[in-house]
């Protein structure tokens, strides 16, 4: 993977110098090096890589990485000759440092913003970065050696594997592990021949291996082999008696009980109290549970919000202070703090108001699935809080920006998830995310002149898509060009000639919901044909269409959650015309697919209003490839049932 700063998860310090400007002299005989040590014929050679892994908080690791190659030929200077680093919302590049050592010692350093920054990918969700060191003359026989400082989410709780292997041999591989002093780990070797010695760890552990051969390069290799040599490992709370043979529910068990749990639940009886103040005045326990969750989500501000304005030296200070510890009591005291550290905040609220509560950890559904028959940590994510109200468990996740009380994003719904406390871990059942909470209403008001339309569009976005939608706007922000990204919001649901007067209404608690307005025109809509105007009173630009204008498919068919699309079009009668056909109220249902579309109409004197709904059905939804055409053909119908034409006819 060339010189690319991927790591699986963790690191720390070594004899080469890991500071960011503080390079190790690059010695005669690696400058004389010739051929590869490892592999005679390699095109580059690692002479030293190392990994140092040294918690930032309970859910996130500084890693320091340092790799020094050597160039043998004009193929190992094309593929490893520069420095590459990935950002993403998992790995945050915190600093970034390069060097090149030629064969006659001249050489160039690059540090911070020298890098050059680019985004290789990009979506309403997130962004993909790439920063590069480009050096000016890179010719076999250089040295190239790369620092990078990340600071990595961790996902998988209790679970994580270390690549000693890479697409170049390597003359030594170094992984320094300190996991603080509340953490043992098991390590066992994966896709390799080498043993551990002592494989239940401390906290503390230098792993050394020498003499590394790159992963194969064989035209096929199972998925298990394509990772190369890695230490996969477990971790469990210091003192607790783990064995190897422990299954994944035993481990799962173990390990939060004291990672995590027991210190939440253990100092719960401080926040009687301020709990008790919250709930005061609630009629039931689920309102006393929302009362509880507005005060973490509306209270307790984001670290992320521009209100805050936080440094990162501010940041990392926080994380410090709740690495060994649990971090309720300082949100509390701060009023804000980071999504996990506020749903603990919540959890340790809950607890000492009287709720059975418990940690959710569950699959990604956008990834993947839970296996119901063996839960494996290995598998899951920690993705919220869950309380027991009336008998029935209610998912909460305060946490996260635009949270809704007893709602869990729709990739964590669904599916069998794992619940735990200190105690013990039980099995539930997360109901689907709705279609009625994911919707986007579109309503336009319509003015017919000839063959061109003018008007206003009013478009509201509501569930799963508002998180994507808002960090398209904030990030717009940022940059000072919110009208223009408005005005691609509203392109992406209408295709007109010209946006004008957009505007947009920020969310408000609880149901979070953007609204974004506008005036537009186009020009040459309609068809004029002798006396007839024919006219589609839809205008949107329908997704169901979108999801389906592949001819054929070869992968399977995935809804990730459910959803409701409304259309609300009203236009006026020109005047001299009158209605000559209109579209009778029809309904589409394909029960065995979960879709289902209408049309309603309404006339009175020269207005006419047309409702379309077209519906994905609940939750998690899933089709065989075969299944494509079919699926097809009766999206197809509800699209055509979207797009019938309004006939006028000139009165004589």
């Amino acid at each position: 993977m060339k010189n690319l700063a991927l790591p699986i998860l963790f690191l720390l310090f070594s004899s080469y110098s890991l500071a960011a400007d503080d390079w190790t002299p690059v010695t005669d005989a690696e400058l004389r090096l010739e051929k590869g040590v490892v592999d005679p014929n390699a095109d580059a050679e690692k002479l030293y890589y190392e990994v140092s892994i040294k918690p930032a908080d309970q859910f996130s690791d500084h890693y320091e990485i340092y790799s020094r190659i050597k160039i043998f030929n004009e193929r190992g200077r094309d593929l490893y000759g520069k420095c590459e680093s990935l950002d993403d919302p998992i790995r945050k590049v915190v600093h970034q440092a390069a060097r090149i050592t030629r064969p006659d010692r001249t050489s160039e350093e690059f540090s911070g913003k020298k890098f050059v920054e680019s985004t290789i990918a990009k979506n309403r969700w997130s962004k993909i970065k790439k920063f590069t060191a480009i050096f000016s003359n890179v010719v076999p026989g250089s040295v190239v050696e790369c620092k990078f400082r990340l600071r990595i989410s961790l996902f998988n709780f209790g679970y994580s594997q270390l690549a000693i292997q890479d697409d170049i041999p390597s003359q030594k591989v170094v992984y320094r592990l300190d996991f603080g002093r509340r953490l043992k780990y098991l390590a066992v070797m994966a896709n390799s021949a080498r043993t551990i010695e002592d494989t239940f760890g401390d906290s503390k552990r230098v792993f050394e291996f020498e003499n590394v051969a790159a992963k194969s390069k064989e035209s096929f290799v199972p998925p298990w082999a394509a990772e190369g040599e890695t230490i996969k490992l477990q971790y469990f709370p210091t003192g607790s008696t783990a064995e190897s043979q422990l299954s994944a529910n035993q481990f799962a068990a173990i390990a939060i009980k004291k990672f995590l749990l027991k210190e939440v639940f253990e100092q719960s009886k401080q926040f009687e109290s301020v709990a008790a103040s919250i709930v005061s005045g609630a009629a039931d326990r689920e309102q006393a549970a929302e009362m509880l969750f507005r005060f973490c989500a509306m209270d307790i501000k984001k670290m992320s919000s521009q209100e805050l304005n936080l440094s990162v030296k501010e940041k990392e200070k926080f994380w410090d202070q709740t690495r060994n510890s649990t971090a309720a009591k300082l949100v509390l005291e701060k009023k804000y703090g980071d999504p996990l550290s506020t749903d603990e905040l919540f959890a340790s609220l809950a607890f000492a108001a009287g709720f059975e509560t418990r940690y959710v950890f569950a699959s990604d559904l956008r990834t993947k699935k839970m296996e119901k028959s063996n839960p494996s940590i290995e598998t899951l994510e920690f993705s919220g809080i869950a309380l027991k109200i009336n008998d029935n468990w209610k998912f909460y996740d305060p946490g996260r920006e635009y949270a809704r009380p007893g709602v869990l994003p729709w990739f964590y719904t669904g599916q069998e998830v794992m619940l735990l406390d200190s105690k013990s871990y039980l099995l539930a059942n997360i109901p689907a995310s709705p279609a009625r909470m994911n919707f986007v209403n579109r309503s336009a008001k319509i003015k017919l002149d000839g063959q061109d339309i003018a008007g206003t569009l009013t478009i509201e976005i509501g569930g799963a898509r508002v998180p994507g939608v808002l960090a398209e706007i904030n990030a717009a922000k940022k940059a000072d060009v919110v009208d223009g990204e408005l005005v691609d919001l509203v392109s992406s649901f209408v295709d007109v000639d010209e946006i004008t007067s957009v505007s947009w209404i920020p969310p408000e608690y609880p149901d979070y919901s953007v609204q974004l307005k506008c005036e537009f025109k186009k020009a040459k809509y309609a068809t004029v044909s002798g006396t007839r105007i024919f006219f589609t009173p839809n205008i949107f630009n329908d997704d169901l269409r979108n999801a389906f204008r592949e001819a054929n498919r070869l992968n399977d068919i995935f809804f990730g959650f459910g959803e409701t699309g409304r259309s609300d079009i009203e236009f006026e009668i020109p005047a001299g015309y009158k209605l000559e056909s209109l579209p009778e109220e029809t309904v589409k249902h394909f029960p065995n697919f979960g879709f289902r579309g209408s049309v309603a109409t309404n006339v009175s004197d020269n207005q006419v209003n047309m409702k379309h709904v077209a519906v994905i059905s609940d939750g998690y939804v899933s089709f065989p490839a075969e299944l494509y055409p079919t699926l097809r053909e009766n999206t197809a119908e509800i699209v055509d049932l979207m797009s019938s034409q309004v006939i006028l006819k000139r009165q004589d």
